[in-house]
Order: structure tokens, then C-alpha cells, then sequence
């Protein structure tokens, strides 16, 4: 039993960290994306379309922040932030940005 976990301990280590980082970017990132291009229509990001709006008038109601600018700043976020983290530019800044959209929205 040792030798086969020994086994695919060194097959797993044969595989390159960056590989790993960017499929862990990739995977996270897309679904940020993916969320995203749900609340535009077309590639406008800087118009909030009414769908988007009613969910944050309606659904998540943010206390301190105005509906149309927290739906503006979301789509936004959610536009630049996973395409920063999928090329590996300001990835702990995007990931923590993406973080913290989640906790608020949520």
C-alpha cells in the first residue's frame, strides 16, 4: 500500500506548479466570469442592465450602498478582477477582491 501511494506521490510531483496555479486560476476565475456576463448585455460593462438592478434592489438589499452603484461596482469587479487572476497579474488583490464580493453579495 505504501508503494503505490509513494508511486503517485512522485507522478504528482512531476507535474509543475504553474500548471497547477493556472488551472486553479483558470477554474475560479471562469466561474467569476461566467457570473459576470450574466448581468450585462453585450460587452458594455458600465451599464446596468434591469435584471442586475432588481437583484440588488430586491434580492440582496446591501445596507450601506446604493442599489444601482453596488450593481455597477460588482459587474465591474466581476469583469476585471477573474481576468487579472486567470494571467497571474495582482492574483492575492484579485482573489481578495473576488473574496470579499462574495461575502458582501452573500
Amino acid at each position: 500500500m505504501t508503494r503505490l501511494i509513494d508511486g503517485l506521490i512522485n507522478l504528482l510531483a512531476r507535474i509543475p506548479h504553474s500548471l497547477i496555479a493556472l488551472i486553479g486560476r483558470l477554474s475560479i476565475g471562469l466561474v467569476f466570469w461566467n457570473s459576470g456576463r450574466t448581468k450585462v448585455d453585450g460587452w458594455n460593462i458600465f451599464h446596468v442592465n434591469d435584471k442586475t438592478l432588481f437583484l440588488f434592489k430586491e434580492e440582496y438589499k446591501l445596507p450601506v450602498v446604493p442599489p444601482e452603484l453596488a450593481a455597477l461596482g460588482a459587474q465591474i469587479a466581476e469583469h476585471v478582477l477573474p481576468v487579472l487572476l486567470i494571467i497571474g497579474l495582482a492574483t492575492r488583490f484579485s482573489a481578495l477582491g473576488l473574496l470579499i464580493m462574495t461575502l458582501v453579495i452573500e
